[in-house]
């Protein structure tokens, strides 16, 4: 029985921390969108969030070591994304990805292609911050992803029909 107990308390802990580590994350991209990546600062994350600055320590080394969380949340929402177009080939089924992500920055605003921009620095995507590609990204999200789609395009064009279906 005290097995039992015990895995139960350490699931409870691990829950309250995986609440924490939410709160921080919702915190910090509420606050990113309303006054930008640069602007927001630690304690305003952490007032934000309702946690002591310690705590954000915690969960995350690094503001970088956030940014790079945030993006792999986001990451997590883009496979739903994918499966939502199960029954589509697969060039379509990439093709139409960009295309939705496309759509998506391209109604959004200047503040959430900064902060779309800094997640992908932070998580190595090749985009690093204060580079002219970053501020293209920010500036022009449609006409990147649309050379993106076509280099995709171009790619399965070559890529052997046996292989696509995987």
């Amino acid at each position: 029985m005290e097995f039992v107990g015990e895995a139960l308390r350490v699931n409870r802990m691990d829950r309250r921390k995986q609440e924490v580590r939410d709160r921080i994350l919702g915190a910090a991209f509420d606050l990113f969108l309303d006054r930008g990546v640069s602007a927001t600062t630690i304690e305003e994350i952490c007032e934000r969030a309702d946690v002591a600055n310690r705590t954000f320590f915690n969960h995350f080394a690094t503001r970088h070591d956030m940014m790079r969380a945030l993006a792999e949340e986001r990451l997590l929402n883009l496979r739903d994304v994918v499966f939502d177009r199960a029954n589509e080939p697969i060039p379509d089924r990439l093709i139409g990805l960009f295309d939705d992500i496309a759509a998506t920055l391209g109604k959004s605003s200047d503040t959430y292609r900064e902060v779309i921009a800094e997640m992908l620095a932070a998580a190595g995507y090749g985009i690093q911050r204060g580079f002219a590609c970053t501020r293209r990204f920010s500036s022009s999200s449609r006409k990147a992803w649309r050379a993106v789609r076509s280099v995709c395009g171009t790619m399965l064009r070559r890529w052997p029909t046996s292989s696509r279906a995987r």
